[in-house]
């Protein structure tokens, strides 16, 4: 009876258990089955990703054709605001276009002058930078030659005037005047000219 009291016992352990683990591998399961899903999902994302990053170079590829430069930095020259609607941008390109076509034809000879004036625009803008440089150079030289020339100067001066210093106390001692006995008392030095 014991043994057969454990043993339904384990039995429905054994069946509690098993339905735990069959509950379980149906939770992995729909996880996994999620999981995919989202690998999935995240595929096509990136796909669409691509697809958009592709069209995009095409399109700024296809702007800087168009104006001549770089369209990436005309939008950073010329930022869009924020609640500028696609609808506005359309007019706005419409009006412009309309400005552009009554401006008429471009006279040729203006674009060829233009052109030469920026030539030379440009070439007097180098000379200025080239100019200035040289300034910067010969004010930072004047600066150095000036600086040396005063310390050759003061040593040169020192230099003279402790042999000029030298040479009056030799020279005094040498042509000092017999002084009488009785102002000997009095004692001159060639020091106490100095």
């Amino acid at each position: 009876d014991e043994v057969e009291k454990e043993k339904l016992e384990v039995e429905n352990s054994y069946q509690s258990l098993k339905s735990v683990i069959v509950s379980r591998e149906e939770d992995i399961k729909k996880l996994h089955r999620r999981w995919n899903q989202a690998l999935e999902r995240l595929k096509e994302l990136e796909l669409h990703i691509q697809e958009y990053e592709i069209k995009k170079k095409s399109q700024r590829e296809q702007m800087d054709e168009r104006f001549g430069e770089d369209f990436g930095e005309l939008l950073a020259a010329n930022p869009v605001p924020e609640d500028y609607t696609v609808q506005q941008v359309q007019e706005e390109a419409a009006n412009l276009r309309q400005k552009i076509e009554a401006l008429g034809e471009v006279n040729p000879l203006a674009i060829k002058e233009h052109e030469k004036e920026k030539e030379r625009l440009d070439f007097l803008k180098s000379q200025e930078a080239d100019l200035l440089g040289a300034r910067e150079e010969l004010l930072e030289t004047i600066s150095k030659l000036n600086k040396t020339a005063t310390k050759l100067f003061n040593e040169t001066f020192e230099k003279i005037n402790l042999n000029f210093k030298e040479w009056m106390r030799h020279w005094m001692m040498s042509t000092l005047p017999v002084i009488p006995m009785r102002y000997r008392s009095f004692p001159i030095t060639p020091s106490s000219f100095w």
